[in-house]
């Protein structure tokens, strides 16, 4: 894979990460100031498309990790998702247990029992539920690639048109009060991480980047104009049209050569990198800024976020960077120093055979 392809992942994975941060930096819904017109366009249309971030990471995850593996490969694979993913996720739920607590002091058998509630629900279906539904997609991802990355054109329009539907009709039955509860294996987020197996290689190239971005563009305003008049379920998740311009925009920024300068190219991959810690750490100060700004809330909606933003982005990345270096690198450091030899080995076929 060519270094500018590299890149062009970094941008998705930058963008996606701002869009995060910034989604979480609207005017909150109970702000007085968000019923008005001006703020409560700007709050829907702003959602329509900061939450396509979700789909962005979620196909750049299956473009990496959907690929077949002999099994010998398979404890590698499963130990690099440990130490990538879970560890940090595990460290960072346990910072959030300590500061929900504090001032309070807790003896140690109530601070475990705490922090094991949210490792198992309170956390990972809130604030955290979008690293522990891409964990499970990870566990299941080697099993997904041999039939995702063989499947030709036909079948792949097949699947796009299935979801189409599918997502038509939960959208449209969220919205006109009707049930509609037929269920699709690869439904919800799960579609796009299974997209991202083929996305590239089937659409990337038969598509201009200016229809990319008329259609995505085009989606996107029409979603945002049907949340603001009262149509917004599924509005976020399972929407066609969210799901149209989450995938026209991913393509989007493929398409595009991205001929930065070595700073801003820097810069751009920094911020890739510590992506995962910024999105750990950052909902840590969304409330607590929230509160500190709460006055420009009876002001202007734009003003409040244009505040919001930069304080939470830059302060969440600082604090992040704090914590992977005191925290997560040396948990990493030990794990790696514990097991990684004995998992090299097993992959190479040479670990001994009383201890596989």
């Amino acid at each position: 894979m060519s270094r500018q392809r590299l890149y062009q992942y970094d941008v998705i994975r930058a963008l996606a990460i701002i869009m995060v941060v910034a989604v979480h930096c609207l005017p909150p819904e109970w702000a007085p100031l968000v019923g008005h017109t001006s703020c409560k366009s700007f709050v829907r249309l702003s959602k329509a498309l900061l939450l396509t971030c979700n789909p962005l990471f979620f196909m750049m995850s299956g473009k990496f990790n959907i690929r077949p593996l002999a099994d010998a490969e398979l404890d590698r694979y499963y130990y690099r998702r440990v130490r990538g993913v879970l560890v940090p996720t595990l460290i960072y739920m346990a910072m959030y247990t300590v500061w929900y607590r504090f001032p309070n002091v807790l003896p140690a058998g109530a601070l475990a029992l705490s922090y094991l509630r949210n490792v198992l629900g309170v956390l990972s279906d809130k604030i955290f539920w979008f690293v522990c539904t891409l964990f499970g997609m990870l566990l299941v991802a080697p099993y997904l690639a041999q039939g995702l990355r063989s499947i030709g054109r036909r079948g792949q329009m097949c699947l796009m048109g299935i979801w189409l539907v599918w997502s038509t009709c939960h959208w449209l039955g969220a919205n006109l009060d009707f049930y509609y509860n037929w269920s699709f294996p690869l439904g919800g987020f799960f579609f796009f991480f299974c997209l991202g197996a083929f996305v590239e290689d089937s659409f990337l190239n038969d598509l201009s980047t200016r229809t990319l971005a008329v259609v995505g563009f085009l989606a996107w305003f029409v979603n945002g104009t049907l949340a603001y008049f009262g149509w917004e379920g599924y509005a976020y998740d399972r929407s066609p049209l969210y799901g149209i311009t989450a995938i026209c925009l991913y393509l989007f920024l493929m398409r595009r050569p991205w001929n930065h300068s070595e700073r801003v190219r820097g810069a751009v991959s920094f911020v890739a990198t510590n992506s995962f810690g910024i999105y750990l750490m950052h909902a840590l100060l969304v409330w607590p800024v929230t509160d500190l700004l709460e006055p420009l809330l009876d002001v202007w909606g734009p003003l409040f976020f244009a505040c919001h933003f930069p304080l939470t982005l830059l302060g969440g990345l600082a604090m992040a960077l704090v914590c992977d270096n005191l925290l997560v690198r040396p948990a990493q450091a030990l794990m790696d120093k514990a097991f990684l030899q004995k998992v090299e080995l097993h992959a190479a076929g040479e670990l001994p055979a009383h201890e596989r």
